[in-house]
């Protein structure tokens, strides 16, 4: 974890972390009831959460069997549910739609996009709970690639200048943790720079 002395938050990962595994140590969907989340919220295993836009929506992962992705009116009340039992922590993971995507992947940093909606919303109603973001461009650029793409080929520096805006907009908008999924060269210690340039030193990396 990179981190500019935030002990609290780091005492409570571990925790989050310890509560996931006893879980693991349970059978089937009866590990999470005995968490306090039954069958049909098995959206927030693992502490993921997978949202997309609109009201009142709820659809099904074909891929993964019991998930659901939510929009935000439907999350807060899943959210208030993940906070009974302990858990201190969500990941929010989004899904974009096509005509929010692009070669420079310039959505990800957008001030309004869904993520930073979810974020403020969750903050607003639960101030207490941890959010975690991803720091990746491959739900926003229309090649599907984590990275700045010229003639075929991955362009390190650009792609980090990409993750380093989106990295702040998270943080700017209420996550607590950012969590860089991508595989560029120097990433972590440019968006520490950056997050603590931007007045978001207690924003950990992940």
């Amino acid at each position: 974890i990179a981190l500019s002395g935030c002990v609290l938050w780091q005492d409570r990962l571990y925790g989050f972390a310890e509560s996931i595994l006893k879980c693991i140590s349970l059978d089937g969907e009866e590990r999470w009831r005995k968490r306090g989340l039954g069958t049909g919220s098995m959206t927030i295993a693992g502490g993921r959460m997978l949202i997309l836009d609109g009201q009142g929506q709820r659809e099904p992962v074909a891929a993964m069997p019991g998930i659901d992705r939510l929009s935000v009116d439907l999350l807060l009340p899943l959210a208030e549910r993940a906070l009974e039992p302990g858990i201190p922590a969500l990941a929010l993971f989004p899904v974009t739609p096509p005509d929010c995507k692009s070669e420079d992947a310039a959505h990800a940093w957008h001030d309004d996009h869904l993520m930073s909606r979810s974020n403020r919303a969750l903050k607003r109603r639960f101030p207490e709970l941890g959010l975690i973001g991803d720091v990746a461009l491959d739900p926003y650029t229309s090649h599907g690639q984590d990275g700045i793409l010229r003639d075929g080929v991955i362009l390190n520096e650009e792609t980090i200048a990409a993750l380093i805006r989106q990295a702040v907009c998270l943080a700017e908008a209420g996550c607590d943790i950012v969590a860089p999924s991508d595989m560029m060269d120097g990433r972590v210690g440019a968006i520490r720079d950056a997050l603590d340039a931007a007045g978001n030193e207690q924003t950990m990396i992940l």
